[in-house]
C-alpha cells in the first residue's frame, strides 16, 4: 500500500528585507571603504599619517592648495613671524616687538570652523594667520615665549572651538 500523502517542504524562514539590506549596505560600505584606503595610500605623496589627519579633520582637506599655485604658510623665529598668503600676493613680515595685541577667533563656515590669530600692530595695520597654514603649530608653540603674558595653546583653543559652528574670539596678548 503506497502512502497518498505528498510531501512538502519545509517552510522557509522569513528573512527580514531591513536586515537584509543594511547588511548588504554594510558589506559594500567596508568594501568600497578598503577599496578607497587603498587607492588613496597608493599615491606615494601620501601616507597613512595623512590618511590618520583626514579622518581627525572630519573628513575635510587641508586649505593649503599647492595644487592651484598658491602657498600659505607662517613662518616664525625668534625675531618675528613671515605669513605668505593666498595665491602668491607677496609676504608680509612683523616683529615680534611691533604686535600691540593679539587675538584668536574662530569663524564658524557652514560645516567647519578655522581656526585664526590676528595680530594688531602698532602702525593700525593687522596680520592674520589661520590653522590650515603650515607652521601654524609652531606658531601657537611659540605665542607663550614671545608675547609675555599669553596663554598657552593648550588653555585658550579648547575654549574657543566650543560651542561648533558659532563665531567666538579670546583675547590672547595685549601690550601695556
Amino acid at each position: 500500500m503506497k502512502s497518498t500523502a505528498t510531501m512538502t517542504a519545509p517552510p522557509r524562514p522569513m528573512v527580514n528585507p531591513l536586515l537584509a539590506a543594511t547588511v548588504a549596505i554594510f558589506w559594500l560600505s567596508v568594501f568600497f571603504g578598503v577599496v578607497w584606503v587603498r587607492r588613496y595610500l597608493s599615491v606615494p605623496e601620501r601616507n597613512l599619517e595623512d590618511w590618520f589627519g583626514w579622518l581627525e579633520r572630519g573628513g575635510r582637506k587641508k586649505r593649503d592648495v599647492e595644487a592651484w599655485g598658491s602657498r600659505r604658510e607662517v613662518a616664525v623665529s625668534d625675531a618675528g613671524l613671515e605669513v605668505v598668503g593666498r595665491r602668491n600676493k607677496g609676504s608680509v613680515k612683523l616683529a615680534w616687538e611691533e604686535v600691540c595685541a593679539a587675538t584668536a577667533f574662530k569663524r564658524g563656515h557652514y560645516l567647519d570652523d578655522q581656526v585664526s590669530i590676528r595680530f594688531n600692530l602698532a602702525d593700525g595695520t593687522s596680520v592674520e594667520a589661520d590653522e590650515q597654514m603650515t607652521g601654524w603649530n609652531s606658531l601657537c608653540d611659540k605665542l607663550p615665549e614671545r608675547l609675555p603674558g599669553a596663554p598657552p595653546w593648550e588653555d585658550w583653543f579648547v575654549q574657543l572651538a566650543q560651542p561648533s559652528l558659532e563665531s567666538s574670539a579670546i583675547s590672547l596678548y595685549r601690550r601695556a
